[in-house]
């Protein structure tokens, strides 16, 4: 027991002169560039001294008391370098940086740079000096300003702020660093360009911090702030050779060793290795997501030089599919993004070999988890190749992942919307031995100026293959029949492929005409008796080939089009009239009041209508069509007073959208054609044809009160099949019955619907009034024909 008793108090002696001990302490003082930073919200900013502590060893520590917006005056002002002095011990040392803030005209912040500013300098060196510690000076960093004149040579914002703390440290005999000459150098070697990536220049929609994006030209990055933090501490320890044993020296980080294809391989600056069973450690060049490494290969990136990423076997999931949010566009995009990134010279590989085994995912699409046409990546630069990976966009395919299971997904709903994979705005992007799933508006890689698919697998509906690419040994199903809305310039190349279609009728390829060429390629299909087209009107400018084909076995030839298109008439302009006149009609643009949530806004200064021909499912048909969203047509009785009792009108309509969803989506797109309405009031009765995201092939119809521009319902929605080119409704009110019947005359199989309601508030109105607020061109409806009883 004494024994025990002896080593107790051996030990509370010990912690108690460790307690007591002073630990060397560097104490900071200046402003934004320099302090620490949040980290919540994805922030990514970083102070210079808010990675010093990394950079050093032993027994010393850091105290960062610099703040944003101080300059030397406020930080007296405030109290802040009182605080600091009174924590001074002998053998301390104070970091003393301060310019940035004193620049700026605020009363509360300016210095005089010979008077004041010298001054507030002079003071912190001496009132550090009375407690025993070291204090060191250093004037500004740069801005990234590059002179118009020489674009790779900065400009000096700093004037006589950068000049006056190194007259001071020679005065009073004081370390000095001349951070603006140090980071000056850095930021020109790395260029106009690619110095973005030292400083706050962020991509919309990449960070929750900043959703619109954002470019700051003094703030640092991690990046940055490393390499800053690195040449500053490396010039204090030269000139405060006392720090020298405290610093730790920069070494080449230790990569992690894996095997690829029976190769022994470390990662390194330049080859990235991602494994979700280890954690990411961006030091040792491992991550544990892919999106940690696009971002560390975006971030580290020099074009002159390739990065390679290897990828485990995996599902990895580029946005949140847990996540209830609805995804939004960024700043002036209409398509929100799950990443977006500036990529030159970046190799990601799969590692296994097999596509299905590394999985890049996204389960969100118009409608279903997100507004505007989801994108899993948007991807800006060139020379971008995948090998051995999956591309995967899950809202409308259930995810099966037979290495795991339980990684399983199943799709959001059965309703086919747009839901998309990669955009681009590069050139140069090779695919091999890769899988593109999704349905609508697939988007593999497109916009890319050239881009190459060996030996893919792709799977799409309309309006969905990159354009401007050749697929060679590529397998391709087609669940729709115009996988290409148009092609341009070379257009789409197919070499020794295989496509299946699961079209009845006849397969298109493109839906605009534009350039294929097909070349030893073999066509399956569901149909025995499909037939293969180019275009419906296939333009003789536009070069298509096709040679050694086949479909089901037997040898297949769409000659190249030869025949000149039939001359269409232009489109005749429908003025604009927005006034309201007794027995005229009004001819205009309008946003109801149940679409206020949506940003689009109509152009009052031009017409809305022309009379033009229809394209896709309208193509042939003639009326008059929308030129704008929110384009509306309304009549006027010529005698408004007098009492209409009964009512009817008869439209005939030719939507574009062959599947009949009569819209470009599910944004309160719809048709209302109402009569017993009062032009004045907006008060009235009609019938709604409205895009769901509840169906892929059909709308939701039901009967509408208007009172006063407010819009209900007053039925219940039902599927409507019949809203496609020949589509023609009924409407007819009598005392207070209001009976609306669609029926199509394209379409006679389909069974006439009829809807019927008592109006709520019954009137004796007599105008008419028609309402489009979808968007226009393949997704507008042309109107042959109105007539009112």
């Amino acid at each position: 027991m004494k024994k025990l008793l002896i080593t107790l108090t051996t030990i509370l002696l010990f912690c108690s002169f460790m307690a007591n001990r002073h630990v060397v302490t560097i104490y900071m003082i200046g402003d934004s560039t320099m302090a620490n930073k949040p980290l919540d919200n994805e922030n990514q900013e970083r102070g210079w001294g808010m990675v010093l502590d990394e950079l050093l060893q032993g027994d010393i520590r850091v105290e960062n008391h610099a703040v944003n917006g101080r300059s030397s005056k406020s930080f007296i002002d405030e109290g802040r370098w009182d605080a600091v002095l009174g924590r001074l011990h002998k053998g301390d040392y104070v970091v003393i940086q301060f310019g940035h803030n004193d620049e700026k005209p605020k009363e509360d912040r300016h210095t005089d740079p010979q008077t004041t500013f010298r001054a507030n300098l002079i003071r912190f060196v001496q009132e550090a000096r009375s407690k025993g510690a070291k204090p060191i000076l250093m004037n500004s960093i740069v801005r990234r300003k590059f002179e118009a004149e020489n674009a790779n040579r900065l400009t000096d914002t700093h004037g006589e702020y950068a000049v006056v703390p190194g007259q001071v440290a020679r005065e009073m005999a004081v370390p000095y660093v001349d951070a603006h000459a140090l980071t000056r150098r850095l930021v020109e070697s790395y260029g106009p360009e690619r110095s973005k990536e030292l400083f706050m220049w962020v991509p919309a929609g990449q960070f929750a911090f900043a959703p619109d994006g954002k470019q700051d030209d003094t703030h640092l990055n991690a990046l940055g702030s490393r390499l800053v933090a690195r040449l500053l501490l490396d010039e204090m320890a030269r000139q405060e050779p006392s720090l020298q044993p405290f610093v730790r020296k920069a070494r080449a980080h230790s990569g992690t060793p894996f095997t690829y294809k029976g190769m022994s391989l470390q990662s390194h600056e330049r080859c990235l290795y991602v494994n979700p069973a280890m954690a990411t450690n961006a030091d040792a060049f491992t991550f544990a997501h892919v999106a940690d490494a696009l971002r560390y290969a975006q971030q580290q990136a020099d074009d002159s030089l390739w990065t390679d990423i290897f990828i485990e076997p995996s599902v990895y999931w580029m946005d949140d599919p847990d996540s209830p949010d609805i995804r939004q566009p960024r700043g002036s995009s209409s398509t929100p993004f799950a990443m977006e990134l500036r990529l030159n010279r970046v190799r990601m590989t799969g590692m296994t070999g097999r596509a299905e085994d590394v999985v890049l995912a996204c389960n969100r699409g118009h409608t279903q988890g997100a507004n505007g046409n989801f994108t899993m990546l948007h991807l800006s630069g060139s020379e971008v190749e995948a090998r051995g990976i999956t591309f995967g966009n899950y809202c409308n395919v259930d995810l099966v992942y037979p290495l795991r299971p339980e990684l399983n997904r199943p799709k959001r709903k059965e309703a086919i919307v747009q839901a998309q994979l990669v955009i681009c705005d590069g050139g140069d992007y090779s695919l091999t031995n890769c899988r593109f799933i999704s349905r609508l508006n697939l988007c593999p890689f497109s916009g890319a100026r050239k881009a190459d698919f060996d030996h893919c697998y792709l799977e799409c509906t309309d309006d969905a293959l990159c354009p401007t690419a050749t697929y060679r040994h590529c397998r391709l199903t087609f669940y729709s029949s115009k996988p290409f809305y148009s092609t341009h310039g070379s257009g789409a190349r197919f070499v020794d492929c295989d496509l299946h279609s699961k079209v009845r009728g006849t397969q298109y390829l493109t839906k605009v005409s534009g350039p294929v060429s097909m070349e030893r390629c073999r066509w399956t299909s569901d149909d025995p008796n499909l037939k293969i087209e180019w275009n419906k009107r296939p333009d003789p400018r536009h070069l298509c080939v096709m040679t050694d084909c086949t479909l089901n076995g037997q040898p297949l030839h769409v000659p190249t089009p030869t025949e000149p298109l039939a001359v269409a008439l232009p489109p005749m302009p429908m003025a604009l009239q927005p006034r309201i006149v007794p027995g005229a009609w009004t001819i205009d643009s309008h946003k109801p009041s149940d679409t206020q949530q949506y940003s689009w806004q109509p152009d009052t200064t031009r017409s809305a209508w022309a009379y033009a021909e229809g394209v896709d499912g309208a193509e042939g048909c003639w009326g008059m069509v929308q030129t704008q969203r929110g384009a509306r047509l309304m009549y006027t009785p010529r005698h408004e007073e007098q009492d209409t009792r009964r009512q009817a009108c008869t439209v005939e309509l030719d939507p574009c959208k062959s599947a009949g969803q009569g819209f470009g989506s599910a944004t309160a797109q719809y048709l209302d054609i109402c009569i017993k309405f009062d032009t004045r009031t907006l008060t009235g009765y009609g019938l709604r044809f409205v895009r769901t995201p509840d169906y892929d092939k059909a709308v939701e119809t039901y009967l509408v009160e208007y009172d006063h521009g407010t819009i209900r319902p007053v039925t219940s929605a039902q599927r409507c099949d019949l809203f496609r080119a020949g589509c023609i409704v009924r409407l007819q009110a009598e005392g207070d019955t209001l009976t609306a019947s669609i029926s199509n005359s394209r379409h006679p199989e389909l069974p006439e619907q009829h809807i019927r309601t008592t109006m709520p508030h019954p009137n004796t109105f007599g105008g008419f009034h028609l309402q489009h607020t979808g968007t226009v061109g393949a997704a507008a409806t042309v109107i042959r024909t109105i007539m009112l009883k």
